[in-house]
């Protein structure tokens, strides 16, 4: 039989949590922060799509990241699966294009964080290289060069 002192011990215990079941709760990390797009140095070769160096602060508990690139209201994500790295170069975007980037933290428990706040960058591409179709000594001092118009 409980009485009323008993009671008032298990409430107080409940609300210091010394009967309290232990659960774990997830927690979402914080939202990345000091976020920056550049352009990277050269396009694809292969391909010529234009890249943007995105970089942010880690996010402390962060086991991966996500990063998405915003143009025309069209968005693509990318996901980074290190919690450690803080940047990310992303491929195949659209020269002459302008993009906001976010990031975001995920922590091991499927918790995400809020999204960053945005940096921008307009993607640059270059123009596909030239493939020599001849190349002739015409001097000592100068060769001559053809190619086929792309």
């Amino acid at each position: 039989m409980m009485t009323r002192l008993n009671r008032k011990l298990v409430t107080f215990g409940l609300v210091l949590g010394f009967l309290a079941p232990s659960y774990a709760f997830a927690v979402a990390p914080s939202a990345p922060t000091n976020v920056t797009a550049v352009n990277a140095s050269t396009a694809n070769a292969a391909t010529n799509a234009a890249q943007v160096l995105v970089s942010w602060s880690t996010v402390t508990g962060a086991i991966g990241y996500y990063v998405t690139a915003t143009a025309d209201g069209v968005s693509t994500s990318k996901a980074v699966p290190d919690g450690s790295t803080n940047s990310l170069v992303f491929e195949g975007l659209t020269g002459g294009k302008s993009y906001s980037f976010t990031v975001l933290a995920r922590n091991n428990q499927g918790e995400d964080s809020a999204v960053s706040s945005a940096a921008t960058a307009v993607a640059q591409s270059v123009p596909f290289a030239m493939t020599a179709s001849s190349i002739v000594l015409a001097s000592a001092s100068s060769v001559k060069l053809t190619w086929r118009a792309l």
